[in-house]
């Protein structure tokens, strides 16, 4: 049995056993320390990859135990890993936009796009560009050159469509046209129904139903709905509705694509590639 002064304070580095060279791929690092049966215990433990030091004092105690804790260490090769994965792949959204005229009252089809691959999302924007009520002219003013309006930040005030639908490929997104209120606002923008709502973003209370509907009615529209065969497949992307409004808008789109892009870090070159899932 070691006394007190033998392990009152010690210093030293250890090694692995023979019996435990079995971890080939692996550096084990032993941490040894003191604690007293029947007295107190009281210090400090210091140790890094190679070295370990302890410094303890006992103080009241009859007799000590040791104890020693394997600590495995990993020793990271960045040039390994660069030969043996020299491709990194990316996924981004991107975005083409247009717009459109409708006239007060009026019912419209437009062709958004007459082949896209991948497509993600469609959001438009209404927004009035005739002060006149009743008049079908468009783009008399333009509210994105006023420095009292909140365009394009919202949306013109209670600039609302209904009778809505939306066809990819040929395949409606609803059975029947909807009049786009808050709640299908909520429905499209959490996904309900294809993740379970798992990224909802108005989760966080930033944009109330009074505000959705008196400023901020953008149309948001989930249309990635798909099966993984058609991933790459060129879709055609057609809207139809009446505009629920007295004025005549302009309705401003976006529609975000999915992308995969992979850049070679051996050559230095970035390429697109089809979406996967």
């Amino acid at each position: 049995m070691s006394s007190a002064s033998d392990i009152s304070a010690f210093e030293h580095s250890v090694e692995p056993a023979p019996a435990e060279t079995l971890f080939r791929d692996k550096k084990w690092t032993y941490i040894q320390d003191s604690t007293s049966n029947t007295g107190q215990y009281a210090g400090q433990i210091q140790f890094n990859l190679s070295t370990i030091s302890s410094q303890a004092a006992f103080v009241n105690w009859e007799e000590a135990s040791f104890s020693r804790l394997l600590v495995p260490t990993y020793s990271p090769n960045p040039s390994a890993d660069h030969a043996l994965a020299q491709k990194k792949t990316f996924r981004y959204f991107e975005r083409i936009t247009n717009k459109f005229t409708v006239a007060p009252g009026a019912s419209f089809t437009w062709t958004v796009s007459n082949g896209i691959a991948n497509p993600k999302r469609l959001i438009m924007q209404p927004v009035i560009t005739n002060p006149t009520a009743g008049a079908t002219v468009s783009h008399t003013i333009n509210p994105f050159r006023s420095p009292f309006s909140t365009v394009p930040a919202t949306t013109s005030p209670f600039a609302a469509l209904k009778n809505l639908q939306v066809t990819v490929g040929n395949v409606p997104i609803w059975n029947n046209p909807v009049s786009f209120g808050y709640d299908l606002f909520l429905q499209e923008m959490s996904k309900s129904g294809v993740d379970g709502g798992l990224d909802d973003v108005t989760s966080a209370g930033l944009l109330s139903q009074r505000q959705w509907e008196s400023l901020y009615r953008f149309v948001a529209v989930d249309i990635g709905r798909r099966l993984p065969s058609e991933d790459g497949a060129s879709k055609s992307i057609i809207v139809s509705g009446t505009s629920n409004c007295n004025y005549a808008l302009t309705i401003y789109y976006h529609v975000l694509r999915d992308v995969v892009a992979s850049v070679d870090t051996a050559m230095g070159t970035v390429s697109q590639g089809p979406v996967q899932g």
